[in-house]
């Protein structure tokens, strides 16, 4: 089953959202539980700098923020897919049947959008779009588009993912 849940992440990736992570996987979350918000919890990750199109994605937000979000506990962090920074993939709830992948977009941030699947979706950002079959949503604000998804695969309604994806959405709003 985990493999299928890989193979839905990576489709998610290539559908529109260019290159993403380095393969890194980490026993304990990236990002910080500090009162920073979105402070990386390492040096490495602090030498590492931006990716070419954005800002390191496990970094961003904090443990804590996802865990308020998504209602569950991050068990690990990975950047995915790739060689960049700009993806990460949490486990949460200690289930591979729940991940949350977040990808930042700068330098080809217009051009990603337009690409994403999804239905409009007001009120997220400047533009935003929702694939409620992968959990999925897009948003585009000025030179800068993300996306997070919160994949759950589970009998979680897309409702309720909706309104997960859209509170680490405002998140990153914050920080970009």
């Amino acid at each position: 089953m985990q493999r299928r849940f890989r193979g839905l992440v990576v489709i998610v990736v290539l559908a529109g959202f260019g290159p993403a992570g380095c393969g890194k996987k980490t026993e304990e979350p990236a990002t910080s539980t500090s009162a920073e918000p979105g402070a990386p919890s390492t040096a490495a990750a602090t030498a590492r700098g931006p990716s070419p199109v954005g800002p390191d994605a496990c970094a961003i937000l904090t443990v804590q923020e996802i865990e308020e979000a998504v209602g569950l506990k991050v068990t690990a962090s990975e950047h995915v897919a790739g060689g960049a920074l700009n993806t990460c993939e949490h486990q949460l709830g200690g289930s591979p049947l729940v991940r949350v992948l977040i990808t930042i977009h700068i330098s080809s941030a217009k051009e990603t959008f337009d690409n994403a699947p999804g239905e409009p979706l007001a009120g997220v950002g400047d533009q935003a779009k929702w694939l409620a079959a992968a959990g999925m949503l897009a948003v585009l604000r000025g030179e800068t588009s993300f996306t997070v998804a919160v994949m759950r695969l589970d009998d979680t309604p897309p409702e309720k993912k909706l309104e997960q994806a859209k509170r680490l959405a405002a998140r990153l709003l914050d920080r970009l």
